[in-house]
């Protein structure tokens, strides 16, 4: 009788471990599944909290800044010249022929050729892809790429200028850049994203 019991229990033992055992094997892949379920939660959870530890607020919203304005400009670096983009071009490489003549050859527009002064816009990016052709190279996404400083300055002056008026600046910088037309134009060579930065860069030094 007693070695029918403990044989009784034995078997009871050795029938119950071998249900935990499995269990655990079986729970095993879902909580391996639901941990790279919440991976991405846990690496955003610890970027906010290490630029929030290691980062002030004023510099926490510059890199946001710089982060917005580099996700709406670096994915177009590729596209093609356009609209008034070739005028743009080939006053850069008039400047690289002859640097102090930068309207001294001709060109047609339209069925009519005419002086490239009548294309009427200041040599400024004419002159500014001419360095950036120097130092990166003839490839449009190089000179894309370094066209995207001037979006830059006008996010980071808005974000200084409107620090001026109202305490919510940073919406300010950030609605400049969601803007559709500037997003547009901060892909091309055209002077309109270069002028309305270096004007909010000007009105923001003489506020401050």
């Amino acid at each position: 009788c007693r070695n029918s019991t403990l044989s009784m229990i034995g078997g009871f033992v050795n029938s119950t471990t071998i249900r935990s055992w499995n269990s655990e094997r079986a729970q095993k892949p879902r909580i391996k599944f639901a941990i790279s379920n919440m991976q991405p939660v846990y690496d955003w959870w610890f970027l906010t909290n290490f630029l929030e530890v290691n980062m002030d607020k004023k510099n926490l919203n510059l890199f946001l800044i710089t982060a917005v304005v580099l996700f709406v400009t670096l994915p177009f670096i590729n596209k093609p010249a356009h609209i008034d983009d070739i005028f743009v071009l080939y006053g850069k490489e008039q400047i690289l022929k002859e640097p102090l003549n930068p309207y001294g050859f001709e060109m047609e527009f339209g069925s009519v050729r005419n002086s490239f002064f009548v294309y009427g816009d200041p040599p400024l990016m004419f002159y500014y892809l001419a360095l950036a052709t120097i130092f990166l190279g003839k490839s449009l996404t190089a000179l894309h790429i370094s066209t995207v400083i001037f979006p830059l300055i006008a996010a980071f002056s808005m974000y200084f200028l409107a620090r001026k008026f109202t305490k919510q600046n940073l919406y300010a910088a950030l609605i400049l850049v969601a803007t559709p037309t500037f997003m547009a134009m901060s892909h091309n060579f055209m002077q309109d994203v270069p002028i309305a930065s270096l004007f909010l860069l000007s009105i923001t030094l003489f506020v401050y």
